[in-house]
């Protein structure tokens, strides 16, 4: 209130002179400077978090390729059971398998993230085929036609994944 009265009492002092010449420029020119900074310190801020996530989806990458790897190893040594040729035609093709879905997601699909889910969300249930068939395998360990199947499987879904990679890159990134 006191300002307020001080105010009301001294406007056509306050209001009648002019800053001195130069004032405001001095003033754009702190401004200008203040936000250069505060810009500089923004984009610095950004690439941080821009690299923070790339590691992370680096690393995460890696340890879900060496996850699917060591999980398909213990389940090589685990499984006494299993065919030994079966075994290791699982091992040699979960590798493969891992790759081509890295290759996959790693694809833009012309920028269209419901495509590209589409296509991994299909192959995930062609490994849900498998699964079936290994579990068909464990009741029946000595079925030929059982162990034929799973590795047909493995190769009709490696060249199917091999198909969707060369097309999407012969078509700019598209698979439609």
């Amino acid at each position: 209130m006191k300002l307020h009265k001080f105010i009301k009492q001294n406007f056509e002092d306050l209001s009648s002179e002019e800053p001195l010449a130069g004032h405001f420029d001095r003033f754009n020119g702190r401004m200008d400077r203040f936000y250069a900074k505060r810009r500089h310190e923004f984009r610095m801020n950004l690439l941080k978090i821009a690299a923070l996530a790339v590691f992370v989806f680096l690393a995460t990458t890696v340890f879900v390729n060496e996850y699917r790897s060591f999980k398909a190893q213990a389940d090589l040594i685990n499984n006494d059971n299993e065919n030994n040729e079966l075994a290791e035609a699982e091992l040699y093709y979960s590798d493969l398998l891992s790759d081509y879905y890295n290759r996959i997601s790693h694809l833009n699909f012309s920028y269209d993230e419901q495509e590209k889910d589409q296509v991994l969300k299909e192959l995930k249930e062609m490994d849900q085929q498998v699964e079936v068939m290994k579990n068909d395998l464990r009741e029946n360990p000595d079925n030929e036609i059982i162990i034929s199947a799973i590795i047909s499987h493995y190769q009709i879904q490696l060249e199917l994944m091999d198909n969707i990679i060369a097309h999407v890159e012969k078509t700019d990134n598209s698979l439609l």
